[in-house]
């Protein structure tokens, strides 16, 4: 699992066993009450230490091939930030929806600073360089240590280590240290930390999972020995196990154990009857979407680069065609947004060269589209009128013919496709007529391209059994 994965998991499920969600950590620098017996005093907790301003990164420096890779440092939130392109501006560049729901993110770190963190935002294949209050930054820890352990004290066999970046909440102060928390969707405990352990920039230790070789489907104290203190909870399930590593010897009906995660370590000792073999854990999946428009759309290249302004700093670049869009095109300069979740619409300039790239392009996208025409569309009885779907499918269709075109020979005439529904996973498209018969590369990729409803979609539903058959005019090129 990615760290940022592993981020995800953990802060989400700790938000989902609250009902209400955690207060921020406060701020080091408040002062805490203790209460001993009858006796009530009050401990100041050291300042944090102070942050250094980092140097300004050029866009040469930030759009590299492999930002992870050369900027190794992060920065975790409890819900996507509002960002500026520009330190200190007063109108936010990105804003986060207000209903949108807390979601932990963990972002490359460009540059530190006491007020602002720069971090390099990716989604949907357009990155941009932002500053964000570095108060919206959660503190964690920055280097790897032993989490204290109330009750836990001399000779042990057990011990928690927290890495860099391990999701915790950090409440109260004392003297020189916090208490933190941590709960993963497996596993729950709370302890001590020094207070200049935690930070809101660190760099992830981050290895290789362990193998685990058992796991654990209920709940179960981890202790320091057998019979001894319990140093972490595990809140396994049938259906959510918790891996384990078995290590060394069965004492008194207790298993010793390792859970070796990415941003904490437990050893410990768990009862033998609690463990049962591990048969590895079930795949899911995922997806999101939305929709968003402008009265002008355009397809912009891979490596466009996107401007704060006019003629303004570099803060971003496209990694792959991204279609954007705008009120109108034409200067040297150009206005365009990029949809960029969650923070929905961003608004970056691009130059004219670009935009021009783009215009042409469009162009000859409709006029090989023009080229198609869906001269007859029908359907088995119960379906709708396909002819609908079949327009879409007009792009895709020139796209074929083009590629076949490329060979050197133009292409006329008329195309039929009929798609058998079998209404199971599985469905068939044949296309027939005289331009497919001598031409196997058209005929496959027509085959190949043309689907029926809800195909496009991995894991969408399977149309009911049926046929489906659509006859394309294709038009010689102009």
């Amino acid at each position: 699992m990615s760290a940022r994965g592993l981020l995800t998991l953990l802060l989400a499920s700790s938000a989902a066993c609250s009902p209400t969600p955690p207060a921020p950590p406060p701020d080091a620098s408040a002062v805490s009450v203790l209460v001993t017996g009858s006796a009530v005093a009050t401990a100041v907790a050291p300042p944090r230490p102070a942050v250094p301003e980092d140097p300004v990164l050029k866009p040469e420096a930030i759009f590299v091939a492999e930002p992870a890779k050369t900027f190794t440092r992060r920065a975790a939130f409890a819900r996507a930030p509002n960002f500026r392109f520009k330190k200190g501006a007063k109108e936010a560049s990105g804003q986060v929806p207000e209903d949108l729901e807390p979601f932990p993110y963990e972002e490359i770190v460009l540059e530190n600073g006491p007020d602002a963190i720069r971090l390099l935002l990716d989604a949907l294949s357009v990155r941009l360089a932002v500053y964000v209050d570095a108060k919206d930054a959660l503190e964690l820890p920055t280097r790897e240590i032993e989490l204290r352990i109330e009750g836990v004290t001399g000779a042990k066999d057990g011990l928690v280590v927290l890495r860099p970046g391990a999701p915790i909440t950090a409440s109260a102060s004392a003297a020189s240290e916090r208490r933190v928390k941590l709960m993963t969707s497996g596993v729950e405990l709370s302890g001590w930390l020094p207070a200049d352990a935690l930070g809101r920039v660190f760099t992830p230790a981050d290895g290789k999972e362990s193998t685990p070789t058992h796991a654990i489907e209920r709940r179960v104290e981890v202790l320091t020995a057998p019979k001894g203190t319990a140093l972490a909870v595990v809140r396994g399930e049938e259906d959510d196990p918790q891996p384990v590593q078995v290590a060394g010897e069965v004492r008194d009906g207790f298993q010793r154990i390792v859970i070796d995660e990415p941003r904490f370590k437990i050893e410990g000792w768990v009862p033998t009857s609690s463990l049962s073999e591990w048969r590895g854990l079930g795949g899911f999946g995922t997806g999101h979407g939305g929709g968003w428009g402008g009265t002008s759309m355009l397809r912009l290249k891979a490596g466009t680069k996107l401007h704060a302004s006019a003629d303004g700093e570099q803060v971003g670049v496209l990694t792959a065609d991204v279609t954007v869009s705008g009120g109108s095109f034409g200067g040297p300069w150009n206005e365009v947004g990029v949809h960029f979740p969650p923070w929905d619409f961003v608004r970056v300039w691009v130059d004219a060269a670009a935009t021009q790239a783009a215009r042409d392009e469009k162009k000859a996208q409709e006029r090989r589209r023009a080229r198609v025409t869906v001269t007859k569309a029908q359907a088995s009885a119960g379906y709708e009128d396909p002819r609908r779907h079949f327009e879409l499918t007009r792009e895709e269709v020139a796209a074929c013919i083009e590629a076949a075109e490329a060979q050197g020979k133009t292409l006329a005439g008329e195309i039929t496709v009929i798609v058998t529904l079998t209404g199971a996973k599985v469905d068939k498209s044949v296309a027939s007529g005289p331009l497919v018969t001598k031409n196997k590369a058209l005929k496959e990729c027509l085959e190949k391209e043309v689907r029926p409803p809800g195909r496009h979609v991995p894991g969408g539903p399977a149309p009911k059994a049926g046929k489906l058959e659509v006859t394309y005019k294709i038009d010689a090129p102009k």
